[in-house]
């Protein structure tokens, strides 16, 4: 069987960076929540193809459902971040993207019991206008990142021209980075395969396309 990598962000319905409908952090905690049910289902079918993921992290829903992270760590996933607030990369200054990083980090780490080395950018919001983005994110004590979007998107992309995994030095150390999977169709780049598991209150993920890393809604 083909070995892949499969990842989870874990987030809600209503985090819509870059449509302009996701609400202001001061009103989630008033916003019915999917997240507890969709990501427990989702470990679910994990644990029954024997399988792993990476669960990226909202730090404001490891705050609110500290117990989902302690559930995804006993069950041997590894834990990465997905940012604090959800806030766009490109949306912050240097120090406010540093500052959020870090926090998110050191949030998961004290929840988790574990180290936490990698990150997920909100959208894939890294994009030429944030050229101290790997600088930044070693700073904040990560080691590899999964954010680069390297095709056209909604809310930016990053045509580097990488579509493997690679290695990006900075003055603060190495990040290595795994970008998003993307297809040449015709003679344009799209991403192979987007999971979103949170978004829909109807959503349904068979088992077999979770395990293929795709969804199905």
């Amino acid at each position: 069987m083909p070995q892949s990598i499969f990842s989870i962000d874990v987030e809600d319905w209503f985090n819509l960076s870059g449509t302009g409908l996701e609400p202001p952090p001061s009103q989630w905690d008033r916003i019915e929540s999917r997240v507890e049910r969709n990501f427990r289902g989702l470990l679910e079918l994990l644990a029954d193809g024997g399988a792993t993921a990476t669960c990226f992290f909202l730090g404001y829903f490891t705050r609110r459902f500290p117990h989902l992270v302690r559930e995804a760590v006993a069950a041997g996933h590894e834990i990465a971040s997905h940012s604090y607030f959800h806030r766009l990369v490109y949306e912050m200054s240097p120090a406010e993207f540093h500052q959020d990083a870090l926090d998110s980090r050191k949030l998961l780490e004290d929840i988790s019991g574990r180290p936490v080395h990698g990150y997920r950018a909100p959208a894939f919001s890294v994009t030429e206008r944030t050229p101290w983005f790997f600088d930044k994110l070693a700073e904040a004590g990560y080691r590899y990142d999964s954010s680069v979007f390297s095709a056209r998107h909604q809310t930016g992309g990053l045509a580097t021209g990488r579509y493997e995994p690679h290695s990006v030095q900075t003055p603060a150390g190495t990040i290595t980075e795994f970008p998003i999977t993307t297809a040449r169709a015709e003679r344009s780049s799209a991403s192979c395969a987007t999971l979103r598991c949170h978004r829909s209150k109807n959503t349904r993920v068979s088992k077999n396309a979770c395990l293929r890393g795709q969804s199905s809604e």
